[in-house]
Parts: structure tokens; C-alpha cells; sequence
């Protein structure tokens, strides 16, 4: 997710554990922390471990929704390009990118998990002529960080292929395909 917001106090866990666990796995993410106001403490805390924002109980909304803004407002679109061609990935790349997107490259599904890393991408263009297994497990972890992700299949145009190429697009879950 672009934003957390996390209350201090829980009931199944911790505020700054959740704050903890969410800088390891997703440093992208960005954090408000809020708590009442004897808890004072906990924000300081909160931020020495990466909150970005914090309030205390009860909280101006329109103060909350302009953090909100400042944020997440104005952040680039992340595109992850999973293609075996260096020129299409490239060209790929610079064509988002003269869109105001920020673009990620990867050769391969594995390629792809250590490109994204901990960082949300919002939406990958992969190409249908990897092996659907080679690409379907990588997808798959990535949608466990970023559930909201969308994919784009692409296959090579002029295959005759077209039914084998929308099984795959299927089975990788593709929001959309294209040849």
C-alpha cells in the first residue's frame, strides 16, 4: 500500500510493531501514526522507527486529510517490465517514462521479485512468451505484497497461437492482454 495509518494501541498487535514489520517489508510505504493523548510517548517512538506523520486523539480532519496529500498525492505510477528483450524492455521503459510513470526492468519472473524488492508496484507488463510457471509464482508473491496490483500480458503479434496465449493471460490473472 502507498499509506498505513496505525493506531498505537491494538488489540492483536502493537502499533510499533506493525510500524516495524512494515519498514522491513515495504519501505516504500509510507506511515501516519496516531494514538490518544496520554500516549504521547508512543509517537516519539513511532517516528524514531519511520512513521512519517503522526497526530494524537482527537485530530483536525482537514490537518489528517492535507498529510494524507503530502504523502502519497503526487506519487508515481511504478510500472515493472518483465520482458527477455533488452530493446523492447528499454523502449518499453522510456515510452512510461515520457508519461510520467516511474518504470522498473526485469528479464525473468525471478529477475522481477529482486527488482521489486520491498517496493509497491502498482502494475506489471510481462511478456506471455515466459513460461506461464516461470512468471505465475513471482506474480503471485508480489500480489501478496501489493494486492491491488494489476497486469498487462503481452504476446508477440502475428502468433497463431491467440487461444493458447489467453489461457496463459488467464492463468497469470491479467487485468488485460494485448498482442
Amino acid at each position: 500500500p502507498d499509506l498505513l495509518v496505525v493506531d498505537m494501541i491494538m488489540p492483536k498487535k502493537e502499533g510499533l510493531a506493525t510500524i516495524r514489520e512494515v519498514r522491513q517489508r515495504l519501505e516504500d510505504t509510507r506511515i501516519i501514526a496516531i494514538t490518544g493523548g496520554s500516549l504521547e510517548n508512543y509517537l516519539e517512538w513511532a517516528q524514531k522507527l519511520g512513521a512519517h506523520r503522526v497526530f494524537i486523539k482527537p485530530f483536525r480532519n482537514d490537518e489528517f486529510l492535507a498529510a494524507v496529500r503530502d504523502l502519497v498525492g503526487n506519487r508515481k505510477k511504478r510500472v515493472l517490465i518483465i520482458e527477455s528483450d533488452q530493446g523492447i524492455r528499454s523502449l518499453l521503459r522510456q515510452r512510461l517514462e515520457e508519461q510520467n510513470f516511474e518504470a522498473l526492468e526485469a528479464e525473468d519472473g525471478s529477475q522481477a521479485l529482486q527488482v521489486s524488492g520491498h517496493t509497491a508496484i502498482d502494475l506489471v507488463i510481462t511478456e506471455i512468451g515466459t513460461p506461464a510457471q516461470a512468471i505465475i509464482e513471482p506474480l503471485n508473491k508480489m500480489r501478496e505484497r501489493c494486492p491491488a496490483l494489476r497486469v498487462i500480458a503481452v504476446s508477440s503479434p502475428g502468433e497463431n497461437n491467440a487461444e493458447m496465449y489467453a489461457e496463459i493471460a488467464a492463468k497469470l490473472g491479467a487485468d488485460r492482454s494485448l498482442t
